[in-house]
């Protein structure tokens, strides 16, 4: 993995400490004038906030 794509994983684990109003500011200041990284982290938020059923451990659906 590059060092690149753990800094964006890193980003997105700050931002999501966030509230989701602090985000853009947040990710304004991390980023800076990078916006390949900036997209690279927002991508990550948006597959993260989009996780579906299938994302969740089995045991959540077990019958109890």
């Amino acid at each position: 993995m590059s060092a690149r794509t753990l800094h964006a994983g890193e980003l997105m684990l700050e931002a999501l400490d966030r509230a989701p109003g602090e985000r853009a500011a947040f990710l304004q200041r991390a980023c800076g004038d990078d916006e390949a990284l900036r997209r690279d982290v927002e991508s990550l938020l948006a597959a993260h906030e989009a996780r579906g059923p299938l994302d969740r451990p089995a045991a959540r659906f077990a019958a109890v």
